[in-house]
């Protein structure tokens, strides 16, 4: 089994509730969020997590999940890694001696004032590289194969449109599932059956539109790409396409969304 160290960060301090709708967050990596001290409420599809000091909660890749505002006193780890296998759903993990080891392995690997992105250099993460290694052997071992709380094939095409990264229409998400368009749909609609949701309220188009909007904001949060270059990396036509489709779907120009961040 391999693993890739993408990102890992620290946080701490007060913070306000968040506001409003919950809006999920999808990506193609795995996610795994380590609370340190106070709490952390963690919602994905259909549950909320609720971690405590030395609890641990893995997000595969493609899993919906929405990582709200601690209470004023907290702390906690974020790392984002690729892996060559990971439980096919979230899995919590309650403090015990294994993950305060884990905790202090990391914390071996900063200065105490340390915060929010480290570096990764060779030294740290060979030491964050093999404890994820033992972490994700120890959560495949003990993960059970509880049902899903959505249906397969919406991870599967959030993980095309994000691995890709540019726009995507439903005719190319079905050839990269070896299947044709109405093959795509009718997969869709046999599963979100099967799992009893409301054929109104889901389509393929929108579920890659959703996947393609996340890797927008992406772009506009956390680089100074120009709206011309995040056209052209998404593959638009032009930059007045890109930005009618995000208009369209969010009410909103890129540039304005920008701005507000």
């Amino acid at each position: 089994m391999d693993v890739e160290l993408l990102y890992w960060g620290r946080s701490w301090g007060s913070s306000k509730p968040a506001g409003g709708k919950v809006q999920f967050e999808y990506h193609a990596y795995c996610q795994l969020e380590v609370c340190v001290h106070g709490k952390m409420p963690i919602v994905v599809p259909d549950k909320e997590y609720i971690l405590h000091a030395g609890d641990m909660l893995l997000i595969p890749c493609g899993v919906g999940h929405c990582v709200l505002h601690p209470d004023a006193d907290h702390e906690f780890y974020s790392l984002k890694f690729e892996a060559s296998a990971a439980p096919a759903t979230p899995y919590f993990a309650n403090s015990c001696k294994f993950n305060r080891w884990f905790i202090s392995t990391l914390q071996e690997c900063h200065t105490p004032e340390a915060r929010y992105s480290m570096p990764i250099d060779p030294a740290s993460r060979e030491l964050v590289e093999g404890v994820l290694l033992l972490s994700m052997k120890k959560f495949l071992h003990k993960s059970t194969n509880h049902p899903c709380n959505e249906p397969p094939i919406f991870r599967k095409i959030r993980q095309i449109v994000l691995s890709s990264s540019t726009c995507i229409n439903v005719n190319e998400c079905a050839q990269k599932l070896d299947m044709n368009a109405a093959q795509l749909n009718y997969q869709f609609s046999k599963e979100l059956k099967e799992y009893g949701l409301n054929q109104q309220e889901y389509s393929v188009k929108k579920i890659i539109d959703e996947a393609l909007l996340y890797q927008i904001d992406r772009y506009l949060d956390f680089t100074d790409f120009s709206l011309n270059t995040i056209a052209s990396q998404m593959k638009f036509n032009n930059v007045y396409t890109f930005s009618r489709y995000y208009k369209r779907l969010t009410g909103e120009s890129p540039g304005n969304r920008r701005k507000k961040r």
